[in-house]
This record gives C-alpha cells, sequence and structure tokens, in this order.
C-alpha cells in the first residue's frame, strides 16, 4: 500500500503528538479509559509505518513537473503548493540532521528540494538554442541527482528503522 505525502504528514503530525502525549506521563493509569482513548497507535507503530512507506520502491515525491532555475541551483516544488513540515521534523529526528536535509547536491525541504548543478550556470553567449540546450542538460542532471538522493535517502531512513525510539 503507498501512501501519499499528505498521509505521512498527517502520520508524523501523530506521531508527534503520541511522543509528547507519551513523555508527558498522560494515560499512564491503564484503569483510565478515558486518557488512554488518546492512544490510538504506539508512536514507534507509527514510525515504522512511516519508513516502511518511505523506503517502498513505489514511493515518490509528489513534485510539479515545472522547475524553477536560478544561481546554479534547480528547485522542484510540491505539487498543489503543498509543504510537510512534520514529515521533515520526524525525518531529521531519525536521522539525527537538521533540516534540509542535505545529500550530495541535493537539499530535501519541507516545501522544496533544490538540487546544485555541477556545470556552470551562466548563460553562454551562444543563440537561444543553445541556451535551452544547456537547460534541458541541466534538468536532465539534476533529474538524475534527484533519484540518486531519493534512493540514498531511503537506504539511510531504512537503516534507521530499528532505532525509532518508543
Amino acid at each position: 500500500m503507498t501512501l501519499s505525502l499528505d498521509e505521512l504528514e498527517y502520520m508524523a503530525a501523530e506521531y508527534t503528538k503520541q511522543r509528547q502525549t507519551r513523555a508527558s506521563g498522560v494515560g499512564d493509569n491503564i484503569q483510565d479509559t478515558e486518557k488512554n482513548a488518546n492512544f490510538k497507535q504506539h508512536p514507534k507503530d507509527i514510525g515504522i509505518k512511516i519508513i516502511d512507506a518511505m523506503t517502498s520502491p513505489a514511493f515518490t515525491f509528489p513534485l510539479r513537473q515545472e522547475t524553477l532555475e536560478s544561481e546554479g541551483t534547480i528547485t522542484y516544488l510540491y505539487q498543489n503548493g503543498a509543504v510537510y513540515p512534520k514529515l521533515y521534523e520526524f525525518l531529521g529526528e531519525v536521522l539525527h540532521t537538521s533540516i534540509p536535509i542535505l545529500i550530495n547536491d541535493v537539499k530535501f525541504g519541507p516545501g522544496e528540494i533544490i538540487v546544485k548543478e555541477s556545470t556552470s550556470a551562466q548563460k553562454s553567449e551562444a543563440g537561444r538554442e543553445e541556451d535551452q540546450e544547456k537547460e534541458r542538460r541541466d534538468t536532465e542532471e539534476a533529474n538524475a541527482k534527484l533519484l540518486s538522493a531519493i534512493k540514498e535517502l531511503q537506504k539511510l531512513i531504512h537503516g534507521r528503522k530499528s532505532k525509532i525510539s518508543s
């Protein structure tokens, strides 16, 4: 089952909420069913579901087709202007890193993914056709870097699966 990033964002928010609730000691009394009603799922179980979804071969980031190119970077925005702060907070916690998550030349953030170009971002003095060809090559290179970084991110996340704290 493939989950959308919107569903993963919701799950990450629930993960954080459940961890905070458990850390505060609410619901420690097993007899208090009203307090325990908030404990739908254990945070560890939620975290494992998020990791399983993100490391699935079918997982993709819902990115807009159009990219933004500026000063040696290509920026990918999520579809519909979506942002995923809780999901990235979860990933930062799991990977023990800050946001944005940097993998090689790619920065994964809650509102965008930025790929640094390795070739010069300067426009050539040649004609418009050469500029368009360079832009196409830069986009292809950025797409390849992005795919490679996504695979690396999946490996890193999967490697932390057993370390999800309860």
